[in-house]
């Protein structure tokens, strides 16, 4: 049962474990702590000194959590992934070089991005 398998864990892998549950019961908010937590991660607050509560930050499946939100209809994940997508946009235009052809390719890359759904 859920309950024993809760009581071996830390506090932040009850979190996660429970996110997930909840995710997987249909709720767009479990997605999104999940996801949040693997978009930034989670170290020891300095309290507990085990490696078990540590999350390494982990931004693919913070965005896998973060689309299952999506699918579901919520809007703080949509936002999210939106403003980091913009992000990474604004990266790679400021990271190339003032060559035209660069900036049309980045653009383009940016595009094709978009259309696959991220």
């Amino acid at each position: 049962p859920l309950q024993v398998e809760l009581g071996s864990l830390s506090s932040i892998q009850r979190a996660m474990k429970l996110y997930q549950t909840a995710g997987e019961n249909n709720s767009a908010e479990g997605w999104f702590n999940l996801g949040h937590v693997l978009w930034m991660g989670h170290n020891s607050d300095g309290n507990i000194n085990t490696n078990e509560d540590i999350v390494p930050i982990n931004r693919d499946h913070a965005l896998t959590a973060f689309h299952r939100a999506i699918e579901l209809g919520d809007a703080d994940s949509m936002y999210f992934v939106g403003v980091q997508y913009l992000n990474e946009y604004e990266s790679l235009l400021l990271s190339s070089s003032s060559d035209s052809d660069t900036t049309a390719q980045t653009h383009k890359k940016a595009i094709q991005k978009a259309q696959q759904g991220y």
